[in-house]
C-alpha cells in the first residue's frame, strides 16, 4: 500500500508550511495525535505518505523523536492499549485479535515500510506485556509476538539500507532482548549512519550498552572519531540516564568539550536541560570536591546560566531519577562555583529526588 497520488497531494498541503529542521517540527504530542487520528479515520494512505516523507527527510519532533516513529506510536496506540490490557489478564487470543486490524492494513505483498513498522512495533509492545522480568522474548506468547515483528523486519530486504524506519525497527528488536548482545553494534552503527544529525540514537545506544553491562568508553571514543566529541557526550548522556555509576569510565574533559560543541550550534531547551541534568548527575556521583566533580558542576552551571531559559522538570527527572550519589553523603555537589539562579534551581531539583 504505497501512498497514492491523492495522498501525496494531501501530504504536500499538510507539510508545505512545515520547516524541515529538527528544531522546528511538531512536538511528540502533535505527532502522536496526528498518527492516532489518521488511524482512527482509517486513513492509512495519508499516514503512510506522511511517515515516509518524514523518513526520507529525517525529520524529528522538537523533543528529538524521529517524526515517523512518533506518528507510528500514535497510529498503534488504540490497538496496543486494548492488547496490553488483554495480555495482563492472560487472554492470549484477545490480545492477538486486537492487532488484527493492523494486520489487515499491512500486506506483505506490498511491503509498505510505514504500515509494517506500525504493525511490528505493535507486536513488540504486546510481546513486552507478556514478557518475563529478564527477557522480553522468553515466554511463549511473548516469543510469538516477537517472532511476528522479526518476520516483518525480514520482509523488507534491500530497503533495510535506506529506510530510517527499518533501522529503528532493527534496534527496537535488539533492545527488546536485553540479554542479547549480538548485532547490537552493527544495528546502532547503521541507525546512526542513517540519521547522524539526531543525537537521540546515540543516547539510546549508550543506554542499551549499559543495560547489557557494557561500559561505553571504547564505543563512545570510536563514535567521537567518526562524528566528533558531540557523539561521545551523547552516548554518555544516555548511559548516565540508565546508570550513574558509569561515570567511572567517563573522560570528563571529552564530555565537557562535547557539551560545549553541542551548544555552540542552534539548539533547543530540551537539549540544554538534558545536558545540564547529565552534567549534574555525573557531578553528584563523583568523589566529593574532586577535580572531576568541580569541572562537571561548573559545566552544569554554565549550561544553566547561558542556555536554559525554561527548566523542564520531566527531563531532569528522566535523567536524574531517584539515584543517590555513590561517593558523597551530601544531596548535591558542593564546590563553590554553584551560584547561577537556574543552576541552583536544577540542583534543588536534584536534592529533592
Amino acid at each position: 500500500m504505497h501512498p497514492s497520488a491523492k495522498a501525496k497531494s494531501r501530504l504536500r498541503n499538510i507539510t508545505s508550511s512545515l520547516p524541515r529542521n529538527i528544531n522546528d517540527t511538531w512536538s511528540d504530542r502533535d505527532a502522536f495525535d496526528t498518527g492516532r487520528n489518521l488511524a482512527r479515520q482509517d486513513d492509512w494512505d495519508l499516514l503512510s505518505a506522511l511517515m515516509m516523507d518524514a523518513d526520507e527527510g529525517r525529520n524529528a519532533t522538537r523533543e528529538g523523536t524521529p517524526l515517523c516513529e512518533a506518528l507510528a506510536k500514535g497510529a498503534r496506540a488504540d490497538a496496543i492499549m486494548v492488547a496490553q490490557s488483554a495480555a495482563r489478564r492472560g487472554e492470549c487470543d484477545d490480545a492477538a485479535a486486537c492487532l488484527q486490524q493492523l494486520e489487515d492494513v499491512y500486506s506483505e505483498d506490498n511491503l509498505d515500510p510505514a504500515c509494517g513498522f506500525v504493525l511490528a512495533m505493535a507486536h513488540l509492545d504486546t510481546a513486552r506485556a507478556f514478557a518475563t522480568p529478564t527477557d522480553d522474548a522468553v515466554s511463549p506468547e511473548s516469543k510469538k509476538h516477537f517472532k511476528r515483528a522479526e518476520d516483518i523486519y525480514q520482509c523488507f530486504g534491500n530497503q533495510k539500507d535506506s529506510s530510517l524506519l527499518i533501522a529503528l525497527l532493527r534496534c527496537a528488536l535488539i533492545d527488546a532482548r536485553p540479554n542479547h548482545c549480538k548485532d547490537l553494534a552493527p544495528a546502532y552503527d547503521a541507525l546512526i549512519a542513517a540519521d547522524p544529525q539526531n543525537p537521540r540514537h546515540l543516547r539510546h545506544y549508550g543506554r542499551s550498552l549499559v543495560t547489557r553491562g557494557i561500559a561505553p568508553e571504547d564505543i563512545a571514543a570510536d563514535m567521537a572519531d567518526l562524528y566528533d566529541l558531540q557523539a561521545y557526550t551523547w552516548i554518555y548522556v544516555g548511559a548516565l540516564a540508565q546508570d550513574a555509576m558509569i561515570v567511572s569510565s567517563l573522560n570528563v574533559q571529552k564530555f565537557v568539550i562535547g557539551v560545549r560543541k553541542v551548544l555552540s550550534g542552534r539548539t533547543t531547551q530540551v537539549t540544554a536541560n538534558r545536558l545540564a541534568a547529565a552534567c549534574a548527575k555525573a557531578a553528584r556521583t563523583m568523589p566529593e570536591n574532586s577535580r572531576a566533580q568541580i569541572v562537571l558542576s561548573e559545566c552544569a552551571e554554565w549550561v544553566s546560566d547561558n542556555h536554559i531559559r525554561q527548566v523542564q522538570p520531566d527531563i531532569w527527572h528522566g535523567i536524574i531519577g531517584t539515584e543517590q550519589p555513590k561517593h558523597s553523603t551530601a544531596a548535591v555537589p558542593t564546590p563553590p562555583v554553584q551560584k547561577g539562579v537556574l543552576a541552583r534551581l536544577g540542583l534543588a531539583w536534584l536534592s529533592n529526588r
